[in-house]
């Protein structure tokens, strides 16, 4: 039986959806957010490597306009997602209640609405565009089917359920492939990465709704019932207008400055950095829902804020350093010598991230958790004003590492944000948490930097000195950071305590 039901008239309060939900003890939170955390980092490094091996195959099928076509699509379709979510659906997951049938038919409803409506311009507007205006238009149809998730998606987000927002989104991965190069080897060319955006966004909410604790609960219109979430949420979504901003800012003023060239050095180098970032994303993901669940519980924040800066910390340096360490022999043996200069950019920001990774990762689940959307807005802010002028300033003297020295300083800058912030309100000293294994950083890098060379450089060599590189911060870190360790082995201890079997979402 669905645990759903439609009990009572209308003088009563709605039905809500609980299952048990606001029965877990810290550690049990803790327990599902490190398992979370863990299941999402498996996925993003599998899906990873499954987009790689399909953007291989894709790329010796199809033009660069194809790619280029479909890329000017994604960035339209993910803009128009963005809009059309409001930030809602996290609003819901901070709340203290339990969301009610009538709040979640609302949230799908004002979805649906808002995707549908951005859905029609943007089919409208392509239609006049031409070809590239088509290609975003067919990719549009696939907004509505996305929508259709919020309310599952807040439920599974609340109890701290990754497994099934897992097993969607690895369904939606491989989906895309497994339809568009067959579509693009029987001749649909790039209408072929076109429709497989609708059709991996149609298989993969219907894995979801099917996990979901609630299954398809319908929609309804009702703006009443989330009219008291809307200031947090457009509080929430205007970080993210702040990010693109700065992003598209960053790109156009590249391109402006110092040509079409180093901004593809720049792409280059971003699209690298994707990999650390598995890290910062998959924790990132789950410390907002953990820490809302903390807080509603009356728990005591700052151990376990300087608790998740420290772990983060320890596992943000073992892929930093060592990357920052053979960057200058790993990026032409991989993609060429005329995209050597990228190497410069990522070591300049390895050394900006070891600090504001794990500060921002700490920081931000628990001030959206505690109502404030405002600092984590400003130190967003900061960290854009920052990267732009500090790289535009210095690209035409220093050439494309001025990206990476922007980045470096304003990553420290919004660091310093957060962590005053925090400090002041709760006492953590989250700079404090992160030095030891900040300092381990240069040792490991010099130490992989030093054997990629003696071994003669080359893939080989980066390789060899990524690895010993690993191998001396292992060493350094128990010697010199072992509560880090320490908190990081009993977190996964918690994890496998806390490991939920694909039936428990049902439960």
């Amino acid at each position: 039986m669905s645990p759903l039901t439609e009990r009572g008239t209308a003088r009563e309060a709605p039905p809500v959806i609980d299952s048990g939900e606001g029965h877990l003890a810290p550690h049990e939170v803790k327990g599902r957010a490190t398992a979370g955390a863990m299941l999402i980092g498996v996925r993003a490094a599998t899906t990873q490597t499954l987009a790689f091996a399909g953007n291989v195959i894709l790329a010796r099928l199809l033009v660069p306009d194809d790619f280029g076509a479909v890329a000017f699509g994604a960035t339209l379709v993910t803009v128009a997602g963005f809009l059309s979510d409001g930030g809602l659906g996290v609003a819901l997951i901070r709340r203290t209640d339990a969301p009610s049938i009538d709040d979640l038919r609302a949230l799908l409803g004002l979805q649906l609405l808002t995707s549908t409506a951005l859905a029609a311009i943007t089919i409208v507007a392509g239609v006049f565009v031409g070809h590239v205006g088509l290609v975003a238009a067919v990719m549009a149809l696939s907004l509505p089917f996305v929508a259709a998730r919020a309310s599952s998606t807040v439920l599974l987000e609340r109890r701290l359920l990754y497994r099934p927002l897992v097993i969607a989104e690895f369904v939606e991965s491989l989906t895309y492939y497994l339809w568009a190069i067959p579509a693009v080897l029987v001749g649909f060319g790039v209408w072929g990465l076109a429709s497989g955006a609708v059709v991996r966004s149609v298989v993969a909410t219907a894995v979801l709704i099917r996990l979901s604790p609630a299954g398809w609960i319908g929609a309804r219109l009702n703006f009443g019932r989330l009219r008291s979430l809307l200031g947090f949420g457009a509080r929430f979504q205007a970080r993210g207008v702040v990010a693109l901003i700065r992003d598209e800012g960053l790109n156009l003023g590249i391109a402006a400055v110092a040509g079409l060239s180093v901004l593809g050095i720049w792409s280059l180098a971003a699209r690298v950095m994707q990999v650390p970032f598995l890290v910062f994303s998959a924790l990132l993901r789950v410390s907002y829902p953990a820490m809302s669940r903390l807080n509603r519980s009356g728990s005591e924040l700052r151990v376990t804020v300087e608790n998740l800066a420290a772990m983060t910390s320890l596992l943000a340096v073992a892929v930093l350093a060592p990357l920052a360490g053979v960057a200058d022999a790993l990026i032409p043996a991989v993609f060429g010598g005329r995209w050597a200069a990228a190497a410069e950019i990522i070591t300049w920001a390895s050394v900006g991230l070891i600090f504001s990774g794990p500060i921002s990762v700490a920081c931000s689940g628990y001030l959206y958790a505690t109502n404030d959307p405002r600092t984590p807005l400003r130190a967003t802010a900061a960290n854009g004003a920052v990267w732009l002028v500090i790289a535009l300033a210095l690209i035409r003297t220093v050439g494309p590492a001025a990206v990476g020295i922007g980045w470096l300083v304003a990553s420290l800058t919004e660091a310093l944000i957060f962590s005053r912030t925090v400090k002041s309100r709760l006492g953590a000293r989250l700079f404090r948490v992160c030095l030891v294994p900040a300092c381990l950083a240069l040792p490991t890098a010099l130490s992989a930097r030093t054997l990629e060379i003696s071994v003669g450089g080359g893939l080989g060599g980066a390789i060899v000195g990524a690895l010993f590189g690993g191998a001396v911060y292992l060493a350094l870190v128990l010697l010199f950071a072992r509560r880090s360790v320490g908190l990081l082995a009993a977190a996964v201890r918690r994890a496998h305590a806390h490991w939920r079997p694909p039936e428990a979402v049902q439960a």
